[in-house]
């Protein structure tokens, strides 16, 4: 028996030599680009960061210019209602006086002093002009920013040069600086600022209290003027009745007859409510529909016409019916008329004319009629649907109720008898009742 080594029958592997590129570079160029994106990623990360904080930076400013803005309006609103607030207050714009600088200042007046001085209203006039009281350009305040302190530091003549940091809240409405309205900045200061001590400056605000009161509102629409039908809105032909109402008081301000701005044309050329044309009908739709003075342009207006006439047309023109005498709000005439003598809370021995007119040169004189007068003629028969109506004799305490004299003729001769000759004049009057009911005439 033969042993055979295992080691002999395996096949022996044959020796051969490969050659393989060398890979050193290839590491190299992989760590580069690595590093270039890591770079790439990091730009864009600041890149981003930076763009994060500038939006940050100004979300901020803005945010601390609205708050200074509002800051602002409530100091104007707290203005407003400090000085303008009461009754016995009238604004008005600085315009009153020819020369002055700033024209559209709103002052603010106080009437009180008027209501409480001694004598008629023309002495109490004359009295307060004397004192500067009722001076136009000695106002209790001028609402513009700057006044929170001494309400007439910045006046009407106040020059743009002399003021902290001015600025211009309205732009120039016409040539050069017509309707430009400049007011100095004010500067808000805090003792809370990280690291400083004291007060330190960290904002400013401006405000300009504009008076509406004294624009024309355009958007009021004549309801009875007649117009053609157009789209949204029909066709209207007023009755006798309405047409009546347009004559009793204006139903709207005659904005056509404003000059446009260009000093050569009025705006009638292109607002004419009253045309009875499609174009009026359109109009008179649109302006109803207007809701803020920029919206104007929808309703026939072109912005440069309503950029020349900001300062005298209005969509927000408002008022109240204050009683600017005594204060608190007027009285309804009507109601105290119909009411009895002993309720009707009317001081009815007091003359209508408290000042002297030419045609009652005497306050005491029997002819200068008195609130039982009007009163009496607001009672009249006739105005409460009576059928007929006694005549009374007139005096200033009474309405008189009498037929009128249409003519008057006088008649003149002579005659003559055995007695003698004579001169014989007659009278002779036409009278009309100007009543629409039966006057009954009492025996003279």
């Amino acid at each position: 028996m033969f042993l055979v080594p295992q080691s002999s029958c395996r096949p022996r592997r044959l020796a051969s030599t490969i050659t393989r590129p060398a890979r050193g570079g290839f590491a190299l160029i992989i760590t580069i680009l690595l590093m270039s994106l890591l770079v790439l990623i990091m730009v864009s990360f600041a890149s981003l960061t930076r763009v994060e904080t500038q939006i940050a930076a100004n979300q901020q400013r803005m945010e601390k210019a609205r708050q200074n803005a509002l800051f602002g309006l409530q100091v104007a609103m707290g203005q407003l209602q400090k000085y303008a607030g009461p009754d016995q207050r009238v604004t008005a714009r600085a315009e009153l006086t020819a020369t002055a600088t700033n024209p559209y200042y709103t002052g603010v007046w106080d009437a009180a002093a008027a209501a409480t001085a001694a004598g008629d209203a023309r002495t109490r006039t004359a009295t307060l002009e004397a004192a500067g009281q009722l001076n136009p350009v000695s106002p209790s305040v001028w609402l513009v920013s700057g006044n929170e302190v001494t309400p007439t530091a910045i006046n009407h003549n106040s020059l743009s040069s002399a003021m902290r940091e001015p600025v211009t809240l309205v732009k120039a409405t016409g040539t050069g600086v017509i309707g430009q309205v400049v007011v100095p900045k004010v500067q808000l200061t805090s003792n809370q600022v990280p690291g400083y001590s004291g007060p330190q400056p960290i904002g400013n605000y401006a405000y300009w209290v504009g008076d509406e009161g004294v624009k024309a509102k355009l958007s009021v629409v004549d309801p009875y003027t007649p117009r053609p039908a157009v789209a949204n809105a029909p066709e209207f032909t007023p009755t006798s009745l309405q047409t009546y109402y347009r004559g009793v008081s204006a139903q709207r301000f005659g904005i056509e007859a404003v000059d446009d701005g260009t000093a050569t044309a009025t705006l009638g050329t292109r607002y004419n409510p009253t045309a009875n044309t499609t174009d009026s009908a359109i109009l008179l739709r649109d302006l109803n529909k207007i809701i803020s003075y920029s919206s104007a342009n929808f309703a026939s207006f072109d912005q440069a016409t309503l950029r020349a006439r900001f300062h005298d047309l209005t969509v927000h023109s408002n008022g109240l019916l204050t009683n600017t005498a005594a204060g608190g709000l007027r009285r309804d005439l009507s109601w105290h008329f119909a009411q009895p003598d002993a309720t009707d809370g009317l001081d009815k021995t007091s003359l209508l004319y408290l000042t002297e007119q030419a045609n009652y040169p005497a306050k005491s004189s029997s002819i200068n009629p008195k609130w039982q007068a009007l009163k009496a003629y607001y009672n009249t028969p006739v105005i409460n649907g009576a059928t007929d109506v006694v005549m009374s004799s007139a005096s200033n305490a009474a309405h008189p109720i009498h037929p009128i004299v249409l003519q008057a003729r006088f008649f003149f001769g002579c005659s003559s008898d055995p007695s003698g000759t004579y001169l014989n004049a007659r009278v002779a009057f036409v009278i009309a009742n100007p009543y629409n009911v039966t006057l009954n005439v009492q025996p003279i």
